[in-house]
């Protein structure tokens, strides 16, 4: 059996800048943990990860860089421990959904 546990759940509007979801591990039920980003933007573009952790900012882009399609869903997993994590696209759109979800 899988439990899960929703930990931010929005739609939102990017505008090729950094969206602040303002997602931190102190919302996590373990210590390290693997979350899980599901999104779906309504315009093609690249998503990047934008990790802060000890007050310094990483870019991670997720799908292999590759852009993501239109109005279809994505889902990937995140290791996370004592970060925070928002999200940037790569063109204006409005993210029809965003969430992370910690899975046990």
């Amino acid at each position: 059996m899988v439990i899960s546990k929703i930990l931010y759940n929005q739609s939102a509007t990017a505008n090729n800048a950094i969206l602040d979801t303002g997602f931190s591990s102190g919302y996590l039920m373990t210590d390290i943990s693997i979350v899980y980003l599901w999104i779906t933007p309504q315009n093609a573009g690249v998503l990047t990860l934008i990790r802060t952790k000890d007050e310094v900012e990483y870019e991670e882009k997720l799908n292999s860089g590759c852009t993501l399609e239109a109005n279809c869903a994505y889902m990937f997993p995140i290791m996370i421990s004592e970060d925070t994590l928002n999200i940037k696209y790569s063109v204006d759109t409005t993210m029809t959904y965003i969430q992370f979800r910690e899975m046990f």
